[in-house]
């Protein structure tokens, strides 16, 4: 029992928890990309570039910084309830393997 936990258990969490941290940098990164986009859209158009075509695509900044802020949340929201569902799991086993190794010892005391 105790190598089921070490062994199903304990992997996935480490692998949940490493997709999450990845994910949380990609999200501070594409903050910090759209930052710089809102940043040069407040400035005026670069020289050579089409100036509509330059308005029009920093039209798309603020949804997309919503939309990237919305994801990275709910993405964090998420990961902390997989950790509490974790945890609690990881008591139940940790108990029933405490309980398996009393009931054992018990059978072999007689």
């Amino acid at each position: 029992m105790l190598h089921e936990k070490i062994d199903g258990t304990e992997h996935p969490h480490i692998d949940v928890r490493h997709a999450y941290e990845k994910s949380m940098r990609d999200w501070k990164d594409s903050e910090s990309k759209l930052s710089a986009a809102a940043k040069a859209c407040a400035e005026s158009s670069p020289a050579g570039l089409n100036t509509s075509s330059f308005k029009s695509l920093c039209e798309w900044v603020p949804r997309a910084s919503e939309s990237i802020a919305k994801a990275g949340e709910q993405s964090r929201a998420e990961f902390f309830k997989i950790r509490d569902i974790y945890k609690s799991e990881l008591a139940k086993q940790e108990a029933l393997v405490a309980e398996a190794n009393r009931v054992s010892r018990r059978f072999d005391a007689r």
